[in-house]
């Protein structure tokens, strides 16, 4: 599955389109990945804001919801993300 953009929806009204692809993508693995450019505020925006969830799409015009942070629950990935980048943002 290729994964060709995503809508990060952050909060009640504010939607952030992503269609460029880095230059740099992860290594091919059991799971696809694919990695764009944002800024660091925009990731941190993300993962703190409450009420943001993500539309993936694929190449095959289709698309995934996945919930980011509904305010009572966060998703995995956004936890992982904290842990490693905490440092950074601080």
């Amino acid at each position: 599955m290729e994964v060709t953009g995503a809508d990060f929806h952050l909060g009640a009204s504010e939607v952030v389109r992503v269609r460029n692809k880095s230059s740099v993508q992860p290594p091919a693995g059991s799971y696809p990945a694919t990695a764009f450019d944002v800024p660091l505020t925009f990731v941190e925006k993300l993962a703190y804001g409450p009420r943001s969830w993500v539309r993936v799409y694929t190449g095959e015009q289709r698309y995934i919801d996945a919930t980011v942070n509904s305010g009572d629950d966060i998703a995995q990935a956004v936890e992982g993300w904290r842990i490693s980048c905490a440092p950074l943002i601080r």
